[in-house]
């Protein structure tokens, strides 16, 4: 065995350490990139977050989250070959999921606006909605313009339906006439218990919580605003989004957009039932 002189000892374990640091720091690298690969989508995974209390949109059945959304984004998955795995987050996060790389898309019913368009990129619209005021069947509210004599409204939280009574109903920040609800039908049994006067909801939320409430309530017959539903993606997505509105046009031509909208909204009406007999035996 040769014994080193000790400077050559000394600038032999320097180059080996240096050429170890190296290799650690490439491997480091590599471990924190694959880990940020993985904080939504991966090769076989594509990641939707929705805010499921939105029918026919998005709804749980059981423990299973379905609606319109939920089949366009199963289409997509099926384009790209990966499976489907769906978030549940509450509506005002979902956009920040996908701007931080939590979800790959985020399909909740979300209305494409100008403030939306500067964090995240939109698939062409797949639908055009309304935001519809919701009252008591005995009340005195009859018109939009209502609105504005005091009247004391609750509206989901982040929705475009906060956005429009915000800036043009009740403009003062201070007002204690608006109230936010994580969802429609906590607004409508604030409503129904006398804490709020109205309640502005998309249109397909809103007639679905009016055939729940046997009559109580009701929606007005001049819709609010008229809006159109679109897909989020990152905007570092754009093959994303492309093939999303590669599939969106597909389903639109094929008629199975329609065939989407058919079954979701029949699904919602089956899941209202089940649930009014189960309010009825707990009741009884």
């Amino acid at each position: 065995m040769s014994m080193i002189p000790g400077d050559a000892a000394v600038r032999r374990f320097r180059r080996c350490f240096s050429a170890l640091s190296a290799a650690l720091a490439l491997i480091g690298t590599a471990v924190f990139l694959s880990a940020c690969g993985e904080e939504a989508g991966s090769a076989d995974k594509l990641v939707m977050v929705t805010e499921a209390t939105f029918p026919p949109y998005e709804f749980r059945m059981g423990r299973e989250v379905i609606g319109v959304d939920v089949d366009i984004v199963r289409a997509v998955a099926e384009e790209l070959g990966r499976k489907l795995e769906i978030k549940d987050a509450a509506f005002d996060s979902v956009i920040a999921h996908v701007i931080t790389g939590k979800a790959d898309i985020a399909a909740s019913g979300i209305t494409v606006t100008e403030e939306r368009k500067k964090n995240v990129l939109f698939s062409i619209p797949y639908v055009t909605a309304a935001q519809l005021i919701i009252v008591m069947k005995d009340s005195r509210i009859d018109s939009a313009a209502a609105l504005k004599n005091n009247v004391r409204i609750g509206v989901q939280s982040g929705t475009t339906g906060f956005d429009y009574v915000r800036n043009n109903i009740i403009t003062d920040k201070s007002s204690p006439l608006l109230a936010q609800f994580p969802n429609g039908a906590l607004a409508v049994e604030a409503m129904k218990a006398g804490k709020i006067d109205a309640v502005i909801l998309d249109a397909g939320p809103a007639q679905a919580l009016v055939a729940q409430n046997g009559g109580t309530i009701t929606v007005l017959p001049e819709p609010l605003t008229s809006e159109e539903y679109a897909i989020a993606v990152s905007k570092q997505n754009r093959e994303l989004c492309r093939t999303i509105d590669k599939v969106i046009r597909r389903l639109k031509e094929s008629g199975g957009l329609r065939e989407i909208f058919d079954r979701n909204k029949a699904l919602a009406e089956q899941h209202r039932k089940l649930q009014e007999r189960q309010q009825e035996t707990s009741s009884s």
